[in-house]
């Protein structure tokens, strides 16, 4: 599922218990359904493409570089499919990573890019 995607299936569900809470609290049902157009409305208005830096940030889960193929990899901030390529690459010359500051013996990546990816991922 695309990181659009996503967020657009977050803001559907913030939206079901948004107008869930607000038939519990008591308030008639056609003011929760123009709450929640009023919710939809605004939300689609300031709803964006995620920045690179934001690639990851829906998962919540590390990527362990040693297993991820690589449209996983493409995933991460500043690791487009060439460096991907250069990542898996790497692991089947090298073998697996024994730290994730290992990946930056992977031509194309620098400190720079480890800085933004170092918290996403895992070996």
């Amino acid at each position: 599922m695309k990181t659009l995607e996503k967020i657009c299936a977050l803001a559907a569900i913030l939206l079901f218990f948004a107008v869930l809470g607000l038939q519990i609290s008591g308030n008639s049902q056609a003011s929760a359904q123009a709450a929640a157009f009023e919710t939809v409305s605004s939300e689609s208005a300031v709803l964006s493409p995620p920045n690179e830096s934001d690639k990851n940030a829906q998962e919540g889960a590390l990527i362990n570089i040693n297993t991820a193929d690589s449209e996983t990899l493409d995933l991460l901030p500043g690791i487009g499919p060439a460096l991907a390529g250069r990542i898996i690459a790497y692991r089947e010359d090298y073998g697996p990573f024994e730290e994730t500051a290992d990946i930056i013996d992977v031509t194309g990546i620098g400190l720079g890019i480890f800085e933004k990816i170092r918290g996403l991922i895992t070996v």
